[in-house]
């Protein structure tokens, strides 16, 4: 082989080698790539599966919470479990009948969180022994809750009707009962 070609053929030797070198290489880390997004996809369907798991485990938990008949801001309204417990008490017409009874006991009284107290006074203290202490009971042995949650609702609705009866004897709008 003349002289002259020696010098060009180990350049080629030398770039074909190091292309060699190159695509086996990049096949290695194709390969290496490869089997690295298959643990990430099995990683990731495990993951699925596990927030699925925790999705289900926090359903569960909020399904062991018992439901509040009452918000707990100020002031104190029904939430709809509340209101449905209201329709099942027959509330609203109690408290229409039980509220004009309370009207003289109402003109002392200045402020709406007084108006609150009495309702509450009267819930807790003067229902027993009457037909509403009786759907009381009932319907909180129905629904798997506390007498004292569906006294709330009555005194929500009580104290709702009483503040009514209050805004007319101060000559206020009713809006203003909040």
């Amino acid at each position: 082989m003349p002289e002259w070609l020696i010098p060009a053929v180990t350049v080629f030797a030398a770039v074909l080698a190091a292309t060699v070198t190159l695509v086996i290489a990049s096949g290695g880390g194709l390969l290496y790539l490869g089997r690295w997004m298959g643990r990430v996809d099995e990683h990731r369907s495990s993951v699925a599966a596990f927030m699925a798991e925790i999705r289900a485990k926090i359903d569960d938990l909020a399904n062991r919470i018992p439901q509040r008949p009452t918000t707990a801001k100020s002031p104190l309204r029904l939430t709809p479990f509340g209101s449905d417990l209201a329709a099942s008490l027959e509330a609203y017409e109690w408290a229409m009948q039980t509220a004009p009874r309370l009207a003289d006991d109402l003109r002392p009284l200045t402020e709406n969180y007084q108006v609150d107290h009495l309702a509450r006074k009267y819930v807790e203290e003067d229902l027993a022994g009457n037909d509403m202490s009786g759907r009381v009971d009932s319907v909180a042995y129905e629904r798997g809750i506390e007498r004292e949650d569906v006294l709330s609702v009555l005194r929500v609705v009580l104290r709702d009707e009483l503040l009514k009866i209050h805004a007319s004897q101060r000559n206020a709008p009713v809006e203003d009962i909040d």
